[in-house]
């Protein structure tokens, strides 16, 4: 077995159960790299301990290296029969020892270059600093933001995001002033509302009424509805998606001459079909009825 007590360190091994050890106390990290002569299926265990005192006494333990090709991360080689074309990079921080040892194969010649890294620094704390972690950045309270310290925001958000897929990482929302947007459902650049074309333009007929357009490539959702009916004759009523064939999403009933309009709110939104776009309307299922309307809603996936 070969010691090594300093570095960098180029040393063999020639039969399977060589031992190659590097003192690393201070160190952060080391890198392997091996050239073989008459190798073969040569394998090899990466360890490294925290008592040793002469790099053969004491616990030891395998640590993982990267490879430096970045394919794997290894804690021992493969059967080796040739020179690898990757080396390994160890962290070795609060080791005493690192060392490579021989388990398996028939053994000509394995010449390690055992290349330590930068060695570990004291932690640095200023002068009058009671504290060992510093928050570092160029831009105090209250003073102009120049981008340091790295912001902590939300993502202002006055049109609808790029649809994520479930379990995708979103940001906080806020409006076009940077409030965060807590109102349940959606900014409220993304609202509608809708009402009445012009004084007398009630819904009279048993036929689809369209109170909103279609939204290209979003769902319509409906959160409220105001509906009146001044007729003497009572109807049954319906909201509609107007994508394609209508489809009915809710009805209601209206009584004759209602001296009150009907409020509905939708705790759970309604909404329109997805994947195309959508409107809703609106249909009086008795002829005779004088509905008078507004409706509210947002748009969204």
């Amino acid at each position: 077995m070969t010691v090594e007590t300093e570095a960098p360190a180029v040393r063999t091994i020639t039969s399977n159960t060589g031992i190659v050890a590097l003192p690393v106390n201070g160190l952060g990290n080391v890198g392997l790299f091996m050239t073989l002569a008459g190798v073969t299926s040569g394998q090899f265990t990466f360890e490294g301990s925290i008592d040793s005192t002469d790099g053969v006494n004491g616990s030891w333990f395998v640590i993982p290296g990267a490879r430096s090709n970045l394919t794997a991360v290894d804690t021992a080689s493969s059967a080796l029969s040739a020179t690898p074309a990757y080396g390994w990079l160890f962290n070795v921080v609060c080791f005493n020892y690192f060392r490579v040892r021989a388990t398996a194969g028939t053994f000509g010649t394995a010449t390690l270059l055992l290349a330590p890294g930068e060695r570990v620094p004291p932690p640095f704390v200023p002068a009058g600093s009671t504290a060992g972690l510093i928050v570092q950045g160029n831009t105090p309270r209250d003073a102009a933001a120049s981008g340091n310290p790295v912001y902590i925001g939300g993502r202002v958000s006055i049109t609808n995001f790029t649809a994520m897929a479930d379990a995708d990482l979103a940001p906080p929302a806020t409006d076009g002033a940077g409030r965060l947007v807590v109102k349940p459902f959606s900014p409220n650049e993304l609202d509608w509302q809708a009402t009445m074309a012009s004084d007398g333009a009630a819904i009279t007929t048993n036929t689809v009424v369209s109170l909103i357009a279609a939204a290209a490539t979003y769902r319509r959702y409906v959160t409220a509805i105001q509906l009146h009916n001044s007729s003497a004759t009572a109807t049954e009523v319906v909201l509609q998606d107007t994508t394609g064939t209508p489809v009915v999403i809710w009805r209601g009933f209206l009584p004759a001459s209602m001296t009150v309009p009907y409020n509905v709110e939708f705790p759970t939104p309604l909404r329109t079909g997805s994947g195309t776009a959508s409107g809703v309307g609106l249909r009086a299922v008795t002829t005779g009825a004088n509905i008078r309307w507004s409706i509210q809603g947002f748009v969204g996936y």
